[in-house]
Formats: C-alpha cells, sequence, structure tokens
C-alpha cells in the first residue's frame, strides 16, 4: 500500500467525521467554588475507513481530551487548547487505523 495524491488513486480512504465537543468543569476556584479553574475539553470523532470500491473496512470512534486553565480566562483558554486536542485526536486516529498493520 502507497500514499498517494487523490482519493481516485487509492486503495483505501479514511473519512474523518467530527461528532462531539464538550467542556466539562474539573476544577473549582478556591475562591469561588461557583467557577472553574480548569475545564476538560473532549473532542469525538468518528472514523471509517473504505476500500476503493466503498466497501466498509472498519468503523470506529475515537476521542480526545484536553485540560484547560481558566487562568486567563476560559475563552483564550479553550482557544490555545482546541489545536493541542485535534492534534491528540488525530493521533488517536492514525493509531487506530495504522496499529493493524
Amino acid at each position: 500500500m502507497a500514499l498517494v495524491n487523490s482519493a481516485e488513486g487509492a486503495e483505501a480512504t479514511l473519512h474523518v467525521s467530527l461528532k462531539s465537543y464538550s467542556r466539562e468543569a474539573s476544577v473549582a476556584r478556591a475562591d469561588d467554588t461557583g467557577l472553574a479553574r480548569k475545564f476538560a475539553l473532549t473532542l469525538t470523532a468518528e472514523c471509517t475507513l473504505r476500500t476503493a470500491t466503498a466497501k466498509c473496512c472498519s468503523r470506529t470512534r475515537r476521542a480526545a481530551q484536553r485540560d484547560a486553565y481558566t487562568d486567563q480566562g476560559q475563552l483564550q483558554a479553550e482557544y490555545q487548547t482546541l489545536p493541542l486536542l485535534a492534534e491528540t485526536l488525530a493521533q488517536n486516529v492514525t493509531h487506530a487505523v495504522l496499529d493493524v498493520w
């Protein structure tokens, strides 16, 4: 199997669809327990590997989780953490697909 530049020339294609993004407060602030100091961010994707004949070889759901600290503000913390979260998800998907070979 070789890496190619187009789906038309590929023996198999990987389709990744983002399914959900969520945040959950995981640590409260010491000065105000009603506010969060840290959020656990989760990004979930559904991955489908198909052969050139569109036959489904594999379907799996993968998730990635990263922590965002809100010391500089919640919105800024999420903006900074999102690329890292996406990178972690991409690594999880890559391992799920390629580890079988």
